[in-house]
């Protein structure tokens, strides 16, 4: 009987414990499981309250922190989303104006210019004749750099398709050749493969040329100047990089050279390198500087593979 009654005291014993368990811990660790829960879906808002027990409200208290933290990132993150909404509707905003300005100036531009041509080609005076040509050539300078900003301002929609870049680079290097020979510039491609992918090709062409032409200024009095035109592809998309041997671009002006009017040449515009950002993001990709604070500046731009595969799976 005494055994028995032990055995009985024993299970007594062992069924109060686990009752004071299940109050003291289980219980506390079941809520908080269950506001962690909440917190995985997306509720930021709950808050665990405290046991009384040391131990556990440690954790309640990481917890409770872990969940404010989270909080105010969501909240920087959608002050920071608001912010960029306003920035975005406030640059849509400056574009159509500067668009509608730009149309207006370049009408009446235009008939200047050719007025100028024509008493240029009519004066008899070599000195005056000289000066009208310098005339025209400024006028064509500043057509070219409101055509650029009408470019940057109102882009045209982007004609997505099947356009092979190894093509389109050979295209190009052949038609800035001249220009790199005169200043002795030895420009490259090493892309041994047709590279297919989905993109505008006058839009790419456009932002080659802008690339070439930069390195081209980079690389003015350079000893032993060379570009490389290259690509590579990694994880479905075609990186080209346009990498020349020139002075580079400070690690503090990566980020700015490409805004809108900011540029390093006296009688640069700023534009060539945005505009080119944006053509890229238009199709799906993006314009970068690969190589920050280095010597020779290497700018690099990738674009989606099409879906018609090439001999790239092999590269």
């Amino acid at each position: 009987m005494a055994t028995v009654a032990g055995i009985v005291q024993f299970v007594a014993i062992g069924l109060g414990v686990f009752a004071i368990l299940a109050i003291v811990i289980l219980r506390p660790v079941r809520k908080l499981l269950q506001n962690m829960d909440a917190v995985q879906h997306g509720n930021l808002d709950i808050e665990a309250d405290t046991t009384g027990t040391r131990e556990l409200d440690t954790l309640v208290g990481g917890f409770n922190g872990m969940v404010a933290r989270l909080r105010n990132a969501r909240l920087s993150e959608q002050e920071a989303q608001r912010a960029q909404m306003v920035r975005v509707e406030q640059l849509a905003m400056i574009g159509e104006m500067a668009a509608s300005l730009v149309h207006e100036i370049r009408n009446p531009l235009s008939g200047i210019k050719a007025a100028v041509d024509i008493l240029a080609g009519e004066e008899k005076a070599d000195e005056a004749r000289t000066i009208l040509g310098h005339v025209s050539a400024e006028l064509g300078r500043v057509d070219g750099v409101i055509r650029q900003l009408l470019n940057f301002a109102r882009p045209k929609t982007p004609f997505l398709a099947p356009t092979d870049l190894r093509d389109l680079i050979a295209a190009v290097v052949t038609l800035m050749s001249a220009r790199a020979a005169s200043q002795k510039v030895e420009l490259t491609i090493a892309v041994p493969r047709p590279v297919v992918v989905l993109a505008d090709a006058e839009m790419v062409h456009q932002v080659l040329v802008n690339l070439l032409i930069n390195a081209l200024h980079a690389l003015e009095g350079a000893p032993q100047p060379r570009i490389n035109v290259s690509i590579a592809v990694e994880d479905g998309r075609a990186i080209c990089r346009v990498c020349d041997n020139g002075p580079g671009v400070p690690a503090d002006r990566a980020e700015a050279i490409f805004r809108p009017f900011v540029t390093t040449k006296p009688r640069g515009t700023g534009l060539g390198l945005a505009t080119s950002a944006r053509l890229i993001d238009m199709q799906n990709g993006r314009l970068t500087l690969a190589n920050p604070g280095q010597p020779g500046a290497c700018f690099e731009f990738w674009l989606p593979l099409s879906d018609r595969r090439s001999a790239t799976d092999t590269m």
